[in-house]
């Protein structure tokens, strides 16, 4: 049987924060060790987490302690945006198994990199997953780095089978903090492979939405596009824009973006880009990923109405997978760009959670930006919520 629990505080004192949250969770898990422990914390807290990771341990009594910071902490009593806040999430059972990672630095190769995680996972190029059981591996990275997809791809090529899902911590301007293995890396990667568990639904809700048709790149360069169906790119864009957000780009490409396809047909299956240039003379489009001749693209609008819409298919999508399970614990990586600030009001996509899935422990961060299964393979996203729900089958 999984038990779990959460506890968040609001604390600023790092060790009597942990101490706080911790001892929450122990006690609403009903748990004297847990096997598996994360911990979120707002940057604030990035000078006392070396004491505040040592009392977590102390009252968990588990292995490891994996999380990062965020720019926000979300559990299954609200998000809890502009204020300080450190949660943590505790879960045992006969059979979940935790295995985490870190590494210190991003600058290296991102082959280096993906090898250094599945050599310390114990399991490259294999099925990762323990006695059959689903496995999940959770990233959590505290630096983007210069090419993060081509990390992700080598990673999903190391473990395959293997669904990751993640985010990018924030922290203070010097940097922002992960951890795993009793130590603390800023700009490094950590993450776990959880396994043992009977059953893992994970679903991604876009807080951008399609507002045009699917076109095709017919010329490009790097992250340059030249044409969209053999018509510059830039009369494409706008055609949708018009006025006012034509004249001015700036405030377009806050809420305009490129929908990057990866051709399975599901509804989560684009990868969102923003427009970081513009020439209406040459026709030219400059978008924050390099695109080949061939792949399909679709512009995006980034609002309130269409994302609630995203997200509440998506949790129609991880009810159906759960299939009448019962969620123990989740976890939810929502972008920093959602939240009260997309919406308008607080604490939206936790009551959308618990409306649609019921009251389970849930811990998350809001991210820099999110890593999410796409097409079978994980993706860097933006702007969306990433929820991985575990689950126990009911027994007959």
């Amino acid at each position: 049987m999984l038990r779990a629990g959460v506890g968040l505080t609001h604390e600023r004192r790092g060790r009597t924060a942990a101490f706080e949250a911790a001892s929450r969770a122990m006690a609403r898990a009903g748990l004297t060790r847990a096997e598996l422990c994360l911990c979120f914390a707002t940057p604030d807290h990035q000078p006392d987490m070396p004491s505040a990771l040592a009392a977590i341990r102390q009252i968990t009594q588990a292995p490891q302690v994996v999380g990062c910071t965020g720019g926000g902490i979300l559990t299954s009593e609200g998000e809890h945006e502009g204020q300080s806040a450190l949660g943590v999430l505790v879960a045992s059972g006969d059979e979940l198994r935790v295995r985490p990672f870190l590494v210190h630095t991003l600058e290296a190769s991102e082959d280096a990199v993906a090898q250094a995680i599945a050599r310390s996972l114990a399991a490259p190029g294999g099925d990762a997953s323990e006695d059959g059981r689903p496995a999940l591996l959770l990233a959590l990275v505290g630096a983007l780095g210069s090419h993060p997809s081509r990390l992700l791809d080598r990673l999903a090529t190391l473990l395959p089978d293997v669904p990751i899902m993640g985010g990018s911590a924030v922290g203070t301007p010097d940097g922002a903090d992960v951890w795993a293995l009793g130590e603390v890396a800023r700009g490094g990667a950590c993450g776990a492979l959880i396994s043992g568990v009977p059953r893992v639904a994970i679903g991604v809700a876009h807080g951008c939405h399609p507002v045009g048709p699917l076109l095709t790149v017919t010329r490009a360069r790097g992250n340059l596009i030249f044409e969209l169906d053999e018509e510059p790119a830039f009369e494409a864009f706008a055609r949708l824009c018009r006025e006012p957000l034509l004249a001015d780009l700036r405030r377009a490409a806050a809420f305009v973006f490129a929908g990057l396809h990866a051709g399975t047909g599901a509804r989560a299956d684009y990868r969102v880009r923003s427009f970081i240039g513009f020439d209406p003379q040459s026709g030219v489009l400059a978008i924050s990923e390099a695109v080949e001749e061939g792949q399909k693209l679709t512009f995006l609008l980034r609002e309130a109405q269409g994302a609630r819409r995203d997200l509440e298919a998506m949790l129609g999508e991880v009810g159906e997978k759960l299939s009448g399970a019962r969620p123990a614990f989740g976890l939810y990586v929502n972008c920093a760009g959602r939240g009260q600030g997309l919406y308008g009001i607080a604490d939206h996509d936790v009551a959308f959670i618990k409306r649609a899935l019921g009251e389970f422990p849930l811990l998350g961060f809001s991210s820099a930006a999110e890593i999410a299964p796409l097409g079978g393979r994980p993706a860097l996203e933006m702007y969306t919520g990433v929820l991985a729900v575990f689950a126990e089958v009911a027994q007959a």
